[in-house]
């Protein structure tokens, strides 16, 4: 499994801020994925391509500039490219890093599946497969969002956790 760390459409707009979430996101995927991927950009990248250069089993890729506009979804595309095939990828946005470990070990073991609390849907924290090709196929479909990446296009359906047991 690959698991990709969103880092560009975060609330965070400090650069140091927006590295250590990363960094709390890679301790948590770490156990859990054969290799991880961050996807920045251009701005933060050296930043978080240094901060990482030590780690084997981590890269740190930049958004693609045909579908710049699509921010979250973007940034799974610069993860995508990195493995053209299919691949079973763990979504984790740098912003939610702080998600409890047992949360994302369920989320992990089940395929498609979103995370969901009673209040709230987590469309950045998911589990699903895809290819560059088909999710380049997916982007040039319309001016869609996570949620229906994620929801109509994976078919993936919500994992429900308490709001007490996410973060």
């Amino acid at each position: 499994m690959i698991g990709l760390i969103l880092t560009t459409n975060t609330p965070v707009k400090n650069v140091d801020q927006i590295v250590e979430n990363t960094i709390v996101a890679v301790h948590n995927l770490v156990m859990l994925c054969d290799q991880i991927l961050i996807s920045s950009n251009t701005a933060n990248y050296q930043r978080l391509a240094d901060e990482f250069s030590v780690f084997p089993t981590v890269t740190v890729v930049t958004n693609k500039t045909a579908f710049e506009q699509r921010d979250v979804l973007n940034d799974i595309f610069a993860g995508v490219c990195q493995y053209p095939t299919k691949n079973e990828y763990l979504l984790l946005d740098s912003y939610y890093s702080k998600i409890e470990n047992r949360v994302l070990v369920n989320l992990a073991s089940s395929q498609n599946r979103f995370v969901a609390t009673p209040s709230s849907d987590f469309y950045t924290i998911a589990h699903f497969w895809t290819s560059k090709q088909e999710f380049q196929d997916y982007l040039q479909l319309d001016d869609n969002q996570p949620k229906d990446f994620i929801c109509d296009y994976q078919k993936c359906l919500p994992l429900a956790v308490p709001s007490s047991q996410i973060f």
